[in-house]
């Protein structure tokens, strides 16, 4: 049960749209709404205070215990996706991979939700014996490697590890180990949920237990890779639900980028989604896929799970510029290993 307090505190930020707070808190906005309608009638209704409130005619600045939650327009997740990007190019390391004598092939999988009655672990397992046969010395994987705890009603029962002692313990002993190949990940916000409530960084845990997993921090990391004609990857576990279109997120992410620091290649996690933009800003963008089978949540929404991983292999001309993009994504089938 979410406190009042917490409640009061994420509703009284007006930077997100109600939706934003709802989806931050991992309640449905109704529920929010229905929460926020109770406190108003209580002992801390002076504690709340009023805000706009977003519909199709405009703006209304009705209180919420006097109306029903009015439509969010789309592009307030495109707003809040915005400001996520800018703070983190405001605290953007680049990470060199320098050990290549030359491009090679690079793994890229997302949303492993270990922990999860509906991780698909026999992909995973499959996935990496793919990337050992295609030549794949380095794995980078955008977040979600755990399902997290208290992200939405009824996650609890879909958990088959509780706690981020179980959860920790089993990514260090189940998540696949291939000799030559190191994984370099992100944590994203199911990971980020342990952190949250009680300051354990799972990462930085995953990381001291496996040699062959390199943390590179929340919610994205740029890395350079290559020692000849370096070019730049960027990983990202965004924040939302995924769109009506699927490529929609990932071409408002792009668009968002600064110029002058954008990566030659963007990989999105977070929407479970596979997509392929060849070239937009100049920039090539992939959602990674899953390997996390929908869930009930998922179906209720509905949205679709895409399983699955990439392989990708782009050539670098003597500007630093990808003008070759192969990437090759291997499509998982519920029961088919």
């Amino acid at each position: 049960m979410i406190a009042d307090a917490d409640i009061i505190a994420a509703y009284n930020r007006h930077d997100i749209t109600v939706a934003g707070v709802a989806v931050d808190l991992g309640i449905s906005e109704r529920q929010l709404q229905r929460r926020i309608k109770r406190i108003s009638n209580g002992p801390d209704a002076d504690k709340i205070s009023q805000r706009p409130r977003a519909s199709r005619g405009g703006t209304n600045t009705a209180p919420v215990n006097q109306s029903e939650p009015a439509p969010v327009d789309q592009s307030d997740e495109v707003d809040r996706l915005k400001k996520q990007i800018a703070d983190l190019h405001s605290r953007q390391t680049i990470h060199a991979h320098d050990f290549y004598d030359k491009s090679e092939p690079i793994g890229i999988v997302s949303d492993t939700h270990l922990g999860s009655n509906y991780c698909y672990l026999e992909l995973l397992e499959a996935a990496y014996d793919v990337f050992l046969d295609n030549g794949v010395r380095a794995v980078y994987h955008c977040g979600d490697l755990l399902d997290g705890e208290n992200m939405y009603r009824g996650q609890v029962y879909e958990i088959s590890h509780h706690g981020a002692d179980e959860q920790v313990k089993l990514c260090v002993d189940e998540y696949p180990s291939r000799d030559g190949i190191t994984t370099h990940f992100i944590t994203g916000n199911h990971d980020q949920s342990f952190y949250k409530r009680s300051g354990v960084d799972v990462g930085k845990l995953i990381d001291s237990a496996r040699p062959d997993m390199n943390y590179l921090g929340p919610d994205q990391a740029m890395i350079e890779i290559g020692n000849d004609k370096p070019w730049r990857l960027m990983i990202m576990h965004p924040s939302g639900g995924t769109a009506y279109a699927i490529s929609y997120k990932a071409q408002k992410a792009i668009e968002s980028l600064s110029g002058g620091r954008k990566p030659n290649v963007l990989a999105l996690g977070h929407y479970h989604k596979a997509d392929f933009l060849p070239a937009c800003r100049n920039v090539c963008g992939i959602q990674a896929g899953c390997f996390q089978r929908q869930t009930p949540y998922m179906a209720t929404k509905p949205t679709p799970a895409h399983l699955g991983f990439w392989i990708l292999d782009p050539t670098v001309n003597p500007s630093k510029l990808v003008s070759r993009f192969a990437g090759e994504f291997f499509a998982g089938y519920e029961d088919a290993i």
